[in-house]
């Protein structure tokens, strides 16, 4: 493994031990029972589905809840989409099947720096997809996944055929 690669890697792993896990958060704010949590949660284990989608299927939370609760989690800005808006300028950066594969978009340039926002930021195979496309220095942010999805149709749609 290459030392930077090990790095991240420790310094991500620390990053997550040192914050509140998501299920506590939104427990804690009453957002979801902790019986809900520990069904989640098994479900979770089992299945390899990311906590958050199985709480948002099981209508235990809203979706909009999540994403401002898991940018609290990682202390990253939550943008909403739908009322920022995306400069589909700088969203073609990302072609749309990537963008939609990471449940990410890019959406303006703020103080020099992609703003980019994800549906989860802490899943390592949708910033390796980005980091593909988008220089380094991006802006990471969480908005929810259905605006995320909804831009990206948008912008789909518009397309000249």
């Amino acid at each position: 493994m290459d030392p930077n690669d090990e790095e991240r890697v420790n310094g991500t792993m620390t990053f997550f031990l040192d914050r509140p896990r998501l299920g506590d958060l939104l427990t804690r704010k009453g957002l979801i029972t902790p019986d809900q949590l520990a069904s989640a949660l098994a479900e979770s284990q089992e299945t390899r589905e990311l906590l958050g989608r199985i709480l948002i299927r099981r209508g235990y939370v809203f979706e909009h809840d999540l994403a401002r609760t898991l940018a609290e989690q990682l202390e990253l800005p939550y943008v909403d989409v739908q009322v920022l808006g995306v400069d589909r300028g700088i969203a073609s950066m990302l072609p749309i099947e990537e963008g939609r594969r990471a449940a990410a978009i890019p959406v303006a340039v703020v103080k020099g720096r992609i703003r980019v926002v994800f549906a989860d930021p802490s899943d390592d195979a949708a910033r390796s997809i980005v980091e593909r496309f988008i220089p380094p220095t991006y802006e990471v942010t969480v908005g929810d996944l259905s605006a995320i999805e909804s831009a990206w149709s948008r912008i789909e749609s518009s397309r000249p055929t």
